[in-house]
């Protein structure tokens, strides 16, 4: 069973878990929009970008130690996305450090750049997690000065489904869990 550390805490997970899985099984929350535990991984909302490193190792392929006994730990230039990045023994991953912060701010100040509604007075109250997130972890600022875009509201897609198009961020959930469930459909029932 593979160990990783996220934010300092060591969990034993199940080979071939993403780093997001292993985060949702030992009871961590990664902000997410477009991941799901039963859907496909799409990694297009970008919100779940954390840090990721791996020990460092020496040219015997022995892992480097500091002056303290504890691994040497070489952390990737760029951010990855904890939906799509499978776990490896050793790994570490910072979800909370100011670089995935940054992160997740720059995230959410692009989508609410995009979406013409205004999170913290929106009737949704309690109801969206993209106002619990403009809450947690955004500046609550935008560079963006320009006219919002408005998109069309109330459209009536099927006899069950209403799309409201200022409230969509694109994420792809949607599309998926339709597609995905047309398939098990298809491949369980008939």
């Amino acid at each position: 069973m593979p160990h990783i550390k996220i934010d300092g805490h060591l969990i034993e997970t199940s080979p071939g878990k993403t780093i997001i899985q292993a985060a949702y099984d030992s009871g961590m929350q990664i902000p997410h929009f477009c991941w799901h535990p039963e859907l496909t991984v799409a990694g297009n909302c970008r919100m779940c970008l954390v840090e990721v490193g791996m020990p460092k190792r020496n040219q015997q392929g022995e892992i480097e130690k500091d002056e303290s006994g504890n691994d040497v730990i070489s952390f990737f230039p760029k951010l990855q996305v904890a939906c799509a990045t499978p776990i490896s023994e050793g790994m570490v991953v910072r979800a909370l450090s100011e670089k995935a912060v940054e992160a997740q701010e720059a995230v959410m100040e692009f989508l609410l750049i995009n979406h013409p509604l205004d999170c913290p007075i929106c009737d949704e109250a309690g109801e969206c997690k993209l106002q619990e997130y403009a809450f947690k972890h955004s500046k609550g600022e935008s560079r963006f000065d320009e006219q919002k875009n408005h998109a069309k509201k109330r459209q009536v897609w099927g006899p069950n489904v209403m799309f409201d198009g200022e409230r969509c961020i694109s994420c792809s959930r949607c599309i998926r869990f339709t597609k995905e469930m047309e398939q098990f459909w298809i491949i369980h029932i008939l």
